[in-house]
């Protein structure tokens, strides 16, 4: 452990506890990212694929209500959208490449579900989505903070390095 040379230190065991503390934190916090890029990943790339291929009926009879409202193109555009959303949300974690993708694609995410929240609001459905989309809006905020967070760390290592 880096902390080893201070056991002749009166203070060795709060310093332990502190590195021990300070490296389970962002264990834990990889963890939640990782689980919340998971899981939006899925969730926005079903959904892409579902309003890309699927017919305008269908989706309907599956929950989408406003599918038989929009005009077709903008059907495909949400879920092109849909489905870019969840490989910029993916694409870090599966590459480890390119890691300020994913504050950039969750603060695209958080925008999207506020506009879907004020969509639903409009057609009188906030009763029937208003759980799902603050949910999403939730874990696409916690991506954004935890993905500046993890920006911000890595380039505090980077400036202890130099």
């Amino acid at each position: 452990m880096r902390t080893a040379h201070l056991h002749n230190n009166g203070d060795a065991s709060a310093a332990l506890r502190h590195a021990a503390v300070s490296e389970q934190s962002p264990l834990s916090l990889q963890i939640g990212i990782g689980c919340a890029q998971l899981l939006l990943g899925t969730l926005f790339g079903l959904s892409g694929v579902l309003k890309t291929f699927m017919a305008p009926g269908a989706l309907v009879a599956i929950g989408v209500s406003w599918a038989s409202d929009a005009p077709l193109w903008l059907l495909r555009l949400s879920g092109a959208a849909d489905s870019a959303a969840a490989a910029a949300i993916l694409l870090p974690a599966l590459t480890r490449t390119l890691p300020f993708m994913l504050p950039l694609a969750a603060l695209g995410l958080a925008a999207d579900q506020l506009v879907a929240i004020g969509f639903h609001v409009l057609r009188g459905e906030l009763a029937i989505t208003g759980e799902a989309d603050l949910l999403l809006l939730g874990l696409s905020l916690f991506l954004l903070w935890g993905g500046l967070k993890t920006q911000a760390a890595a380039f505090k290592t980077i400036d202890r390095v130099r």
